[in-house]
């Protein structure tokens, strides 16, 4: 999953106004969008936090 952060970043760093989609199934349900906050049992705890960094970083939605 860090591969795939570092990789997204480079994207967005190379073009800033682009935009960047992800999809997929990433069955990552205990993430609360509204909040951006991860339940507290939820795992695999690291790789929610690095979504959320992920779209903060990049100026996501």
């Amino acid at each position: 999953m860090e591969e795939k952060r570092l990789k997204i970043r480079e994207l967005h760093i190379m073009s800033p106004k682009s935009t960047i989609c992800i999809a997929g199934g990433m069955n990552l349900p205990k993430i609360n969008w509204n909040s951006s906050t991860i339940d507290e049992n939820s795992n695999p705890f690291s790789t929610k936090q690095l979504l959320i960094d992920t779209t903060f970083d990049t100026g996501s939605e």
